[in-house]
């Protein structure tokens, strides 16, 4: 293939919405020959806005190709007048949730690759590696302390999400009653669930407790010793917090700060950020919330931090590590990019938690689904969409008025936008469908009810003791009835606005 370099300029950490360099980029080969197409970045940007101005509290959106912005769209407020009115910006950090995923799921790949004997002393290969049984790299009272269905869990099922692993229930937590990783291996997995692909938080946090053994073969060593000499038992937090210290610090120092340009996201941001002075991103339940935002800070609730979410970026940052992943061999290889999706055997794709499909996506470039890291986390919601012709989108908004999916809806929307896809045909009707059922008047059977039950309440005024139980049941079943009716029309206004937001329609 051919080489295209970007050089890196000072005007990358500037505020900006020109294109630029994110990074020395190599154009990595597609799966699919995608068909050559226009892009319109204003066309793109306007649609952006659309969809999100005014519903959300705040949101920040990078579109970057083979390592270079192509757009940088971010508005609203990253805290509201009760916390003092911050705009959102793409350089302010916010929560991204599960999305922090697709870092430790692309880290552990990278070790994979490495060519250092103390890390690879057998010269394994991505296939091999990914098919050896994850339990070996546990420290000792993990691996006598599981269950054993643990022992055929391999790599290749953490980033799968085919491991078996489900969510437990508070009765599988360990003494302290705090539910921890070691708690998942005693429980075990069932027949029933191994192999099958269920996405689950702890096949990525169990990443967190691989990732340094790995990465320094003599740590496995000192955790048994550090087990031995303190008799830590195996579900304590500070055996938990030993391993998932080494993990951040080898994330922090030898992922994020060596990719170009470094990045720091945080998980500690009431310390962190605080000391660096600089303000991050609120989560509120709406764009109309009014109260105080809330803050998720992993080393101030559990102590220590992990990879399946609780960290604070930028959407600039994040955009940074997709284009060092997309478009050089800093993180992993073309190969292994390749590797980790293909849209003909989608169930089978490494790291991504998702996919979305698109008719029109299809037909124009034979691409039957995107893959994409969806992250939710309290009113934090944030996605890195893999779009065609190595487009990449990231998104964050810090609201609940929607979830990591309506976000990577609304881009691929936007994008759809940008290459010249005209709106779907059906949004029109849909708007004046949503309008009529939401000014429908009452029916006549609503009427006639509610003219009875107020007769019945005249009624129950004038009774007597004896009548009025009798009085009371006929209201409360004439009122059960209205309200029947009354949440089926709610039904049908709330069905055809589900309609609307899975076609991102402007209503």
């Amino acid at each position: 293939m051919k080489n295209m370099i970007f050089r890196l300029s000072l005007a990358l950490v500037a505020l900006t919405l020109c294109a630029q360099s994110l990074l020395p980029t190599t154009q990595a080969r597609q799966i699919k020959a995608v068909p050559p197409f226009n892009f319109d970045k204003a066309a793109y940007e306007k649609r952006l806005r659309q969809a999100f101005d005014g519903q959300v509290m705040g949101y920040a959106t990078v579109l970057i190709k083979h390592g270079q912005v192509v757009s940088e769209v971010s508005d609203g407020l990253a805290r509201n007048a009760a916390d003092g009115n911050v705009k959102m910006t793409t350089t302010i950090p916010a929560l991204i949730g599960s999305t922090i995923k697709f870092t430790g799921g692309v880290t552990l790949l990278h070790l994979f690759e490495s060519k250092d004997k103390a890390i690879n002393p057998k010269g394994l290969s991505m296939d091999q590696w990914l098919s050896t049984p994850i339990y070996n790299y546990f420290p000792t009272i993990w691996q006598t302390g599981m269950d054993k269905s643990i022992k055929q869990i391999t790599f290749r099922h953490l980033l799968q999400h085919k491991s078996g692993f489900r969510n437990l229930p508070a009765e599988d937590f360990g003494d302290d009653g705090v539910k921890r990783m070691f708690d998942y291996l005693a429980k075990g997995i069932t027949e029933e669930t191994f192999e099958k692909r269920v996405y689950a938080n702890a096949n990525i946090s169990l990443v967190t407790y691989l990732i340094p053994v790995i990465a320094d073969p003599a740590l496995l060593g000192k955790v048994n010793k550090a087990v031995a000499d303190k008799k830590l038992k195996a579900d304590s937090l500070e055996l938990h917090k030993l391993i998932a210290d080494a993990w951040e610090e080898y994330m922090h120092s030898q992922i994020y700060s060596k990719i170009t340009p470094a990045v720091a996201p945080s998980c500690n941001p009431t310390v962190e950020l605080v000391n660096k002075k600089k303000a991050w991103a609120y989560d509120y339940t709406s764009v109309n919330d009014t109260d105080k935002g809330s803050t998720r800070d992993s080393r101030k609730t559990q102590g220590y931090c992990q990879a399946q979410g609780g960290w604070y970026i930028t959407a600039r940052e994040l955009a940074a590590f997709v284009a060092n992943f997309e478009a050089t061999s800093t993180l992993v290889s073309t190969q292994t990019r390749d590797l980790m999706f293909d849209d003909d055997k989608a169930d089978e794709m490494l790291v991504w938690s998702f996919t979305i499909s698109d008719t029109v996506i299809q037909q124009k470039f034979n691409l039957s689904r995107l893959p994409y890291m969806g992250g939710d986390q309290g009113g934090a919601h944030a996605t890195i969409l893999k779009l065609p012709n190595s487009y990449y989108a990231v998104g964050i908004i810090n609201s609940s008025d929607f979830g990591s999916s309506g976000v990577t809806r609304r881009l691929l929307r936007a994008f759809k936008t940008g290459i010249g896809v005209p709106e779907d045909a059906k949004c029109a009707q849909l708007a004046k469908d949503i309008k009529a059922a939401e000014a429908a008047p009452p029916t006549a059977e609503m009427v006639s009810l509610q003219s009875e039950i107020k007769a019945l309440q005249a009624d129950l005024k004038e009774a007597g003791p004896s009548e009025k139980p009798f009085i009371a049941k006929q209201i409360k079943a004439a009122q059960a009835k209205l309200d029947k009716l009354k949440a089926a029309q709610a039904a049908k206004v709330k069905a055809l606005k589900d309609e609307a937001e899975l076609r991102v329609c402007i209503l």
